[in-house]
């Protein structure tokens, strides 16, 4: 039976039409001159790799959680560089057309912390709109001992699940898929992400299932997606590949 490798969904329409997808980083030691706490590091790093202006205002979070087999806590950085979309708009005189898009551009980024080498990785760009910060959540997804992690980013009314493990100390994503979209329409789409043991590997297959909101969601709210409520449609089953590092399936679209 042919198998069909996961589509990475993620795709960006720049001022240039140009289409960009997120690439895995490499870790990149940190120069310190003193011992400084994680958030003074993370800002550090983020305004270093992002040539981020002392006169820009940007919002910066840290998630700390242990996401690799070692014993250190390690963290996701998460950026988000609206300021600069409207200042951009602004200087180019498009601020109503920008608007549409909800200022659709480079503004969000991933960063990752490992913990035990005191590394920050260069940036992982998530093309997608700048009014709505990106999201993560912490599963147990690869092992049992440590997670994987889940950002939520927007592209318009549309939401996408990215789904990241951390190998050789580098956050490598290995699944994407819809979480909803048409959020301002009278029937949104929505998905489901549950889990089941590996078929093939002793990573937990992903299951799609039909989801559905229980109440009108909010197309300002951030997260969304966790207020997916699942149905009892199965739409796919993927499982992880070991050769390739992704997941794939087999299985046809369930009608």
């Amino acid at each position: 039976m042919k198998i069909v490798q996961s589509i990475f969904v993620l795709a960006l329409l720049t001022s240039c039409g140009e289409e960009t997808t997120p690439e895995s980083p490499e870790a990149i030691d940190v120069p310190l001159k003193e011992n400084v706490d994680l958030k003074t590091l993370a800002k550090r790093h983020v305004e270093a790799s992002l040539q981020i202006p002392s006169t820009e205002t940007y919002d910066l979070e840290i998630f700390e959680k242990k996401c690799d087999e070692d014993e250190w806590v390690d963290a996701v950085i998460l950026v988000n560089r609206k300021n600069k979309a409207y200042q951009e708009a602004e200087i180019a005189q498009n601020t109503p057309q920008r608007a549409q898009s909800d200022f659709l551009g480079m503004y969000n980024y991933v960063f990752y912390y490992d913990g035990a080498t005191k590394k920050i990785t260069r940036p992982i760009t998530m093309g997608s709109s700048a009014i709505y910060p990106l999201t993560v959540r912490f599963e147990h997804i690869t092992s049992e001992t440590y997670f994987d992690f889940v950002v939520e980013h927007r592209i318009r009314d549309a939401g996408y699940s990215s789904f990241f493990s951390v190998k050789q100390r580098t956050p490598i994503m290995v699944f994407q898929w819809k979480a909803f979209d048409g959020l301002k329409s009278p029937n949104p789409e929505a998905f489901y992400f549950g889990y089941g043991e590996g078929k093939i590997s002793a990573a937990k297959d992903i299951l799609i299932f039909e989801g559905k909101f229980n109440t009108p969601p909010n197309p300002m709210e951030l997260a969304l997606g966790k207020k997916v409520q699942k149905t009892n449609r199965l739409i796919y089953r993927f499982f992880y590949n070991p050769s390739s590092g992704k997941y794939a399936t087999n299985d046809k679209p369930q009608e």
